[in-house]
């Protein structure tokens, strides 16, 4: 057991105390469900039991902060009683140590499945401002949230200024720093402290997006719309990829429109963790369709659209095929752009939609009244049926959910005069 809380420490204080220290910057912008709960600090850790998971996603329902979804990828470690992420399962107790992404998602750095009977993890805060007092012993730092809070400084205190193994002595009052700290029975002890450059605020991390201007060995000029021209530096660390595929610097040429993810050094200066020619989305409206390919009229023109066997093509709730595009659809296409077509990934299209009230049933056909006119609606093997209640979760139903009297929203093509052939349904409980 003592074992396994030293364990627990060391990984909490290396997530805290290395260049991936995350400042409490914003609001973390977790999707949340059910209901409105408690938004959590942009980077830190939440212990709950898995509830859902997929291969880039987990879901973990926690007592204060609901269910919030993180985000998995090939750099998410796992520990403890698991070794990866395939290992994890519905039920799992885990403590997820996070951070929040530029683009709002939150990832799931470390899982930490706790072994049984294990003690819980020594909980280590963060907070940041600016430096008001310091001494040998302690330090005082002024929050725009609580205002002064005070800490002890002990000989295990890590201290860096500007990115560099420092000592107290080295820390003056007046520039902003991050305090990583644990609260005992005799008060606050900083276990870290970080003193940042002068107009370094909590946001340690970002995005640039626009068109590269110039790029070489050891850099890179973004030119952007809002705030003009951006230089960024490159490391060994950075990461360069082209439609989610890594590649070499020498692929990438001005002109190239990119977004780059970035970090802020205790120093100031900004470097480049990724830079990524993202994979296009192309929205329009289909104008013809053929055996495997379509067009898309877009606002810049014609775009050719090539649909193969992996293409998810998809209608809210529905999964379907290229034959449930119809000329006059609006689509949005995602893929990659060749020669002379777009290998399309996921296409999600429109299909008309009626809202109405079920009058009857029978067999497969739902007769609708809309304000207009009665539609018979003939549902299939790939109706997708979504029960939405007012005051409680949506569940997947089955045809026997559809009754006389219940409000409804139906997807679908148009067979003729009144007539449709559900892809989906959706039945509004009040």
């Amino acid at each position: 057991m003592k074992k396994y809380t030293f364990l627990i420490c060391t990984l909490l204080l290396l997530a805290l105390l290395t260049t991936a220290f995350a400042a409490p910057a914003h609001k973390a912008k977790i999707k949340w469900w059910p209901g409105e709960k408690p938004t959590p600090r942009a980077a830190g850790s939440l212990a709950g039991q898995i509830t859902a998971i997929t291969a880039t996603t987990l879901t973990v329902q926690t007592e204060k902060y609901g269910a919030p979804i993180f985000t998995l990828n090939a750099n998410t470690v796992v520990t403890g009683a698991k070794t990866s992420v395939d290992t994890l399962t519905v039920g799992d107790k885990v403590i997820v140590t996070y951070t929040t992404l530029p683009d709002d998602n939150v990832w799931a750095k470390v899982v930490n499945v706790p072994k049984t009977g294990a003690p819980p993890a020594i909980k280590v805060s963060m907070v940041f401002g600016k430096i008001t007092a310091v001494s040998a012993t302690s330090i005082s730092i002024l929050t725009s949230e609580h205002g002064q809070q005070d800490y002890t400084v002990t000989d295990k205190t890590e201290v860096k200024v500007l990115g560099q193994k420092s000592t107290i002595d080295q820390v003056k009052t007046g520039p902003n720093a991050i305090v990583a700290y644990t609260v005992t029975g005799s008060g606050s002890v900083a276990r870290g402290i970080r003193v940042l450059a002068d107009g370094i605020g909590p946001n340690l991390s970002g995005m640039v997006v626009g068109k590269i201007s110039a790029i070489g060995p050891t850099g890179i000029t973004i030119l952007t719309e809002k705030e003009g021209s951006q230089q960024l530096s490159f490391t060994e660390r950075t990461r360069f990829r082209i439609y989610d595929q890594p590649v070499t610097i020498d692929q990438f040429k001005v002109g190239d429109n990119v977004h780059v993810g970035f970090i802020i050094l205790d120093d100031g200066n900004r470097v480049a963790s990724v830079v990524a020619v993202p994979i296009p989305t192309f929205s329009g409206r289909i104008t013809s369709v053929g055996t495997n390919s379509f067009v898309l009229t877009t606002k810049t023109g014609p775009v050719n659209v090539t649909v193969g066997p992996d293409t998810k093509v998809a209608a809210h709730t529905y999964i379907g095929g290229i034959a449930d595009l119809k000329v006059g659809y609006g689509a949005s296409v995602r893929g990659i752009p060749g020669a002379s077509a777009v290998d399309a990934l996921t296409i999600t299209f429109s299909a008309p939609v009626i809202k109405g009230v079920v009058q009857s049933t029978a067999g497969d056909t739902i007769v609708v009244k809309t304000e207009k006119r009665i539609f018979n609606v003939t549902g299939g093997a790939g109706t997708v049926i979504l029960v939405r209640p007012r005051t409680a979760p949506n569940y997947t139903g089955t045809p026997a959910d559809v009754k006389p009297g219940t409000a409804v929203n139906i997807g679908g093509h148009i067979t003729g005069r009144g007539a449709m052939a559900a892809l989906w349904i959706d039945l509004l409980i009040p």
